[in-house]
């Protein structure tokens, strides 16, 4: 402690003095608010089930659409991708 008083010129006491402030209001400088951070997580649960209920249904539809379709869909989608007719002026 004195050696940092010496190094930048400030009193021994003083140091001290800041060091009890600081640490005395170090962490609610630091936490944030604590509805603000509810709301916030709330909110971002609320996208994740969202979320997952949409690749759900997502993969119940592909498997569906797998076990309907006459030709495999990766074939069916490479041929559409890549076929002269889309591709022409």
């Amino acid at each position: 402690m004195s050696q940092i008083a010496s190094k930048f010129g400030v009193h021994v006491n003083q140091l001290r003095l800041w060091r009890e402030i600081a640490l005395e209001n170090w962490s609610p400088a630091l936490e944030p608010q604590g509805q603000a951070l509810e709301k916030m997580r709330s909110e971002y649960e609320s996208a994740i089930e969202e979320l997952d209920a949409q690749v759900g249904r997502f993969t119940k539809e592909l498997t569906w659409l797998k076990k309907s379709s006459p030709t495999p869909l990766v074939k069916t989608a490479w041929l559409c991708w890549t076929s002269p007719v889309r591709n022409s002026p």
